[in-house]
């Protein structure tokens, strides 16, 4: 009876490791995104790891695994650091000046159709809402994309075609202080948006959005901030790794096999 007892104990332990916002514990084995393992890899229109070292000085240059490079940004307070993430090296936003922007406007950024983007995020507790990747400018009405997860995850979008910008929020929430793995699915087919957080599909299922195609915008993708008449601000506070856009709608097994894949780093 007594080995019974701890046995129940211990899986029912080892399963709230996995129950929304909590931090699943897994053996060690972790896998970046590769074409081995990633689906519609050929469809990745940008991806970034995070795998650097040290401290990433004001203009310095970060390289996209896939993708157009980008500018560091943190004010030249050295702010911008690389730290522990789920797989391998994170990197870590102060909340106040620090953000990423394309080296020049990619056109493989500018995703009119299908889109994914997925990353994993540990936001601060100390933070408010704040933008984890964007490709517009918010003052001129140009903004195709815009991601902003805070406990939730919100998709922002526009199209010109006279609705203005259209903001979709997810039901389900995540714990912050915690790592947690977010993604957003647009599907133009059906004008529908779905999240997912830790590789299940958020409560509310799919969800309605009005816009035939996404704006074509000449903007710069920025990550970790918004863009507003040339300024910036809703700066991410916390951790970012694995930040990957696709242009194709992933499937909800997709998505799950990407958590699956990097959940067993931690």
């Amino acid at each position: 009876m007594k080995w019974t007892f701890f046995l129940i104990v211990f899986l029912f332990l080892t399963s709230c490791g996995q129950e929304e916002g909590l931090s699943p514990t897994f053996a060690s084995g972790c896998k970046a995104i590769s074409s081995s393992w990633a689906p519609a890899y050929d469809n990745i229109k940008f991806y970034i790891d995070f795998d650097g070292s040290g401290t990433l000085a004001n203009n310095s240059s970060i390289t996209a695994n896939i993708g157009t490079n980008l500018t560091a940004k943190d004010g030249s307070d050295g702010s911008l650091t690389y730290s522990t993430g789920v797989v391998n090296q994170a990197l870590l936003f102060d909340g106040s000046d620090d953000y990423l922007e394309q080296v020049s406007d990619d056109d493989a950024m500018d995703i009119t159709g299908d889109l994914t983007i997925v990353a994993w995020v540990k936001i601060s507790a100390s933070g408010s809402t704040q933008s984890l990747i964007m490709k517009g400018d918010f003052t001129l009405n140009d903004v195709s994309y815009n991601v902003r997860p805070f406990t939730t995850v919100t998709l922002i979008t526009d199209d010109h075609s006279g609705l203005g910008l259209l903001g979709v929020g997810s039901t389900d929430t995540y714990s912050l202080d915690s790592w947690a793995h977010i993604a957003v699915v647009r599907k133009i087919a059906t004008n529908s948006i779905n999240f997912y957080i830790n590789g299940r599909p958020d409560t509310s299922n799919s969800q309605s959005n009005p816009h035939n195609s996404l704006e074509n915008t000449t903007q710069k993708m920025v990550v970790g901030a918004i863009l507003s008449n040339g300024a910036f601000s809703a700066h991410f506070k916390g951790l970012m790794d694995e930040l990957a856009v696709w242009d194709t709608a992933l499937t909800d097994a997709q998505i799950e096999s990407i958590y699956n894949a990097q959940s067993i780093c931690f």
